[in-house]
């Protein structure tokens, strides 16, 4: 009897080994899936690090804080995470939403700045975090959200040579009073995505 729970876990135990030498951990979405297949109330804090430290899939549809349980994300995994895609700023608590965590997402995807809190908007370095989105707008509609109060006068202005600069369709999303010749032939002749 004794040799026989002996022969079955030794099976057992090469049978997992071989099931974990067979995972293929350069599928892209590997830690998505997995971290999403445990299910929140299995994750370990070194699973949940591993995995986003690894997670390198940039798509709106697969954002890693999205599947990692709330009780793991501390500044340093929201950090890392926003760092790889700042889509990611949107599962960050309230609390880590901070300046920082906001440059950390426009500095990676200036669209993002849909996401960033109004009162960090609105802060001491608002206009600084607007400058880097709209310079770092894939389909330049970030001077959308630049707030109101930052769109006047000469801040505004240069928010919009910042933006139409960086990405040609960004005069789309521009308030009109902005639009200008100059602006208007450099959106024309210069560089978009």
């Amino acid at each position: 009897m004794a040799d026989d729970y002996i022969v079955n876990r030794t099976e057992l135990i090469a049978d997992l080994e071989k099931e974990l030498n067979s995972i293929n951990t350069d599928d892209r979405l590997y830690w998505y899936d997995r971290l999403e297949e445990i299910g929140k109330q299995s994750q370990t804090m070194e699973m949940v690090f591993e995995a986003v430290k690894q997670f390198d899939t940039v798509n709106p549809h697969y954002l890693i804080l999205k599947v990692v349980a709330k009780k793991h994300l501390t500044r340093e995994i929201c950090e890392l995470a926003v760092c790889k895609n700042g889509l990611n700023l949107a599962y960050v608590p309230e609390d880590f939403q901070d300046e920082d965590m906001s440059f950390m997402a426009v500095r990676n995807d200036g669209d993002v700045l849909r996401s960033v809190r109004e009162s960090v908007l609105c802060g001491e370095k608002g206009y600084e975090i607007c400058c880097v989105a709209v310079n770092n707008s894939v389909t330049g509609s970030a001077i959308a959200y630049v707030p109101k109060q930052l769109m006047r006068a000469d801040q505004g202005r240069h928010l919009c040579e910042i933006a139409v600069r960086a990405n040609g369709y960004a005069i789309e999303w521009m308030p009109k009073k902005f639009i200008r010749k100059e602006l208007v032939e450099y959106s024309a002749r210069g560089w978009t995505p």
